[in-house]
Parts: structure tokens; C-alpha cells; sequence
């Protein structure tokens, strides 16, 4: 997988587990999307108990995941953001050994899976976006004949432009937090070799 260069590559069996759990994995998208949250803001969003969104918080803190967010903290509560930048992994960097060709298989199933669900929860309310919305949106795909070399071209190709949207947006919504035409898009993309 090309890495995307303001990623944090993950290569630890230990860090690459924490990620390998389906609620840990919604509280990263959900502080992507929010910026920042305290742990109740963050249990309605994923609809768990706070008490185990703490615990589930502290294990994404602990590998470097989240941070705590000392703006918004009030002694009380504490409120978390995500650690800059995005996070990837290759799976042959846990090749080595069965236990990390395990999780690296559960940790992209369970980020794939994330990725579907986001999929079908907008499928569902589409009409609820509006047109400017629903013809905005992409969804396509193709069947290309390539080396892996060209799918690793067409891969930083497409994080670098995904990168730059990313940046853009951020710089926008610092400099205009109230910009009413601004929403949170999830953007994923999958290119494989497979049999036709």
C-alpha cells in the first residue's frame, strides 16, 4: 500500500491490534469528522457507553492515536482529537509472523468494514442531503490492466490529490469554522488486482 506522506505508518503488531477493533475504529472516524470531543459527546456519536469509550479512548492514546485536546478539557472531562495526519499500514510489514499477518488481516477487514457501513448509512438518507449533495458524490469503478508498478503510480496519484482536498478543507473550516456549505466527506477508495 503507498504510504501517504503525512501518514503514521504503522508497523507495531501492539499499535496495529488497537486499530483492529470495530469501536475503536468509529472513534477515529468520528473525531476525523468532529475534530474534537469529549468522551460523552463521543458515546452519542457511536451510541456506546461512556465508560467504554474512555476505555476504548485510552487504548488509542496509549499508541499515539489520539491526544488529549487541553483546549476544551475542563478538569471534568476530558476532550480528545485525533493525532495529525492519517494512518496507514502495509500488510507485508507483518509478513513475518503469523500473529501479525493476523491482525493485519482483522485491522483491514475492520477498517473495510467501516468503510461499507459509511457507504450504505449514506445510501440510506441520500434524499435527505439533497441533489447539490447526492450529484456531487462519487461512485465508480473500473477494470484496469496494470503492472504493479502503475497500480502503485495510480495509488500516490490518488492520495496525493486526496491529501490536497484534505489540507485545503482544514485550512478552509480554520479560517471560516461557521461556513454553512462545509460537511464533513468520507473519502475512500480501493484499487486491487483481481481475477475478472
Amino acid at each position: 500500500m503507498p504510504k501517504r506522506s503525512a501518514a503514521r505508518v504503522v508497523r507495531d503488531v501492539g499499535a496495529l491490534k488497537a486499530l483492529a477493533h470495530p469501536l475503536r475504529m468509529r472513534l477515529i472516524h468520528a473525531l476525523s469528522a468532529s475534530g474534537e470531543a469529549t468522551v460523552s459527546e463521543l458515546a452519542r456519536a457511536v451510541g456506546a457507553s461512556p465508560a467504554l469509550v474512555s476505555y476504548h479512548v485510552r487504548q488509542l492514546a496509549q499508541h499515539g492515536f489520539v491526544q488529549e485536546a487541553s483546549t476544551r478539557s475542563d478538569g471534568r472531562e476530558h476532550a480528545y482529537r485525533r493525532t495529525p495526519g492519517g494512518i496507514s499500514w502495509a500488510t507485508s510489514d507483518f509478513a513475518r509472523l503469523p500473529a501479525g499477518r493476523e491482525v493485519a488481516a482483522t485491522a483491514t477487514r475492520v477498517n473495510f468494514g467501516q468503510q461499507l457501513a459509511r457507504f450504505e448509512a449514506w445510501n440510506d438518507k441520500r434524499d435527505e442531503w439533497g441533489s447539490d449533495w447526492a450529484d456531487a458524490s462519487l461512485m465508480t469503478d473500473t477494470m484496469l490492466h496494470l503492472t504493479p508498478a502503475e497500480l502503485g503510480e495510480l495509488s500516490a496519484e490518488l492520495l496525493a490529490v486526496i491529501e490536497r482536498y484534505r489540507v485545503a478543507g482544514a485550512k478552509r473550516s480554520r479560517r471560516r469554522p461557521a461556513d454553512s456549505d462545509r460537511e464533513a466527506v468520507f473519502a475512500f477508495a480501493h484499487a486491487f488486482p483481481t481475477q475478472p
